[in-house]
């Protein structure tokens, strides 16, 4: 995780760079299971389209904060989320060894989940 940039609340909406649907935030910091690869991907967020939400695990999609076009709304924050991404700030500094901060595009091609 980049320092000087803050993860968006659950909740928010935002436009990918070159997308035409709004997608909504369900997740942040997912690690994902490379193919053929001993470390797993870190993405900043998951997602889902807004509006038809969870429509199945192929139907939610991972990128990551410099992926972001254009945020629509910002979600519901509080003092248990400002501790929650303090935390996670710190254990991704701990364990960074532990995983590959990865580029969307690379990990599709990487997967063999685009030709």
């Amino acid at each position: 995780m980049q320092e000087s940039k803050k993860l968006l609340p659950l909740g928010s909406l935002v436009y990918l760079k070159e997308g035409t649907v709004k997608m909504l935030i369900i997740g942040r910091s997912n690690l994902l299971n490379r193919f053929n690869k001993e470390k797993p991907a870190l993405f900043d967020y998951s997602a889902v389209m807004y509006p038809m939400g969870y429509a199945g695990e192929d139907k939610v999609f991972f990128f990551n904060h410099e992926d972001i076009d254009e945020i629509e709304f910002e979600g519901y924050t509080d003092s248990e989320n400002e501790q929650y991404l303090k935390n996670m700030k710190e254990y991704q500094e701990k364990n960074s060894d532990t995983f590959i901060r990865e580029d969307v595009s690379q990990f599709l091609e990487e997967n063999k989940l685009v030709e």
